[in-house]
C-alpha cells in the first residue's frame, strides 16, 4: 500500500450545517516539511467542496515559498459527482513565480481535467492541457493531451502532445509524443518512453 501521511498537528473550527454541509475555519495543519493555513467547506447532501489553502514548505525552495489553492467545486453532471474550477499559485516572498488554473472534475474512480492552463509570473499561458487521472487501482494510471505555445526564449516553439503514464510518485513510467507546428522546417516529430520518480 501507499505511505501514510503524517500529521503533527490539526485544530481549527468546525462546524455541521443544515444540508449536510461541514465547514473548518481557521484551519492548521502541521505536516513533516509544512504548515497548510485556510478553510475548507464541503457539502454531502448536495457534492460540494470550496477550499481557501496557504501551503508553506518550512524548506524554502528555489523557485516558490508559498503554494495557495483555491478551489469551488459544485455538483456535477454524471459520472462526475463535484466539478467546477481551481487555481494554484506559486510565489517566492511578493513576487507570483507561476499560476496553474482550470476545470477539474472527480468521479468515484478518477479526476479529470479540462483547459488546465500553466503560466509564467507574467500572466503569459504557455501551456494548456486535458486530461484524466485514474486513482481507482494502487497504480495510478495518467493521460493526458497537451500544447505548449511560443515562448519568448524559443520564438519557433509551437508544440503538440500527448501522455500517458503509470505508476506511482515512488516510480512511474509511460510513454510522450510531441509535434512541432509551423513552417515546413520548422515541423517535427518525436516520441520516445520516459520513467522516474520524484527525485528525477
Amino acid at each position: 500500500g501507499r505511505d501514510p501521511v503524517l500529521v503533527h498537528e490539526a485544530r481549527g473550527e468546525v462546524s455541521w450545517g443544515r444540508g449536510s454541509v461541514l465547514a473548518v475555519r481557521d484551519l492548521a495543519i502541521r505536516l513533516p516539511d509544512a504548515k497548510v493555513e485556510g478553510s475548507v467547506r464541503a457539502g454531502f447532501l448536495f457534492p460540494s467542496l470550496q477550499a481557501d489553502l496557504t501551503v508553506r514548505p518550512d524548506r524554502e525552495s528555489g523557485e516558490f515559498d508559498t503554494l495557495t489553492l483555491n478551489a469551488d467545486l459544485v455538483t456535477g453532471k454524471e459520472p462526475e459527482q463535484v466539478s467546477g474550477t481551481i487555481v494554484v499559485t506559486a510565489s517566492s516572498a511578493t513576487r507570483l513565480q507561476g499560476r496553474v488554473e482550470g476545470e477539474i472534475g472527480l468521479t468515484r474512480k478518477a479526476l479529470n481535467f479540462r483547459n488546465l492552463r500553466w503560466q509564467d509570473g507574467e500572466g503569459r499561458a504557455f501551456v494548456t492541457a486535458e486530461g484524466q487521472v485514474d486513482v481507482s487501482t494502487e497504480k495510478i494510471l495518467a493521460g493526458a493531451s497537451f500544447r505548449i505555445g511560443e515562448v519568448n526564449w524559443i520564438p519557433a516553439l509551437s508544440l503538440t502532445g500527448t501522455l500517458e503514464a503509470g505508476g506511482s510518485p515512488g516510480q512511474y513510467d509511460g510513454k510522450i509524443t510531441l509535434q512541432n507546428h509551423g513552417e515546413a522546417w520548422r515541423s517535427a516529430r518525436m516520441s520516445g518512453d520516459l520513467a522516474g520518480n520524484l527525485d528525477g
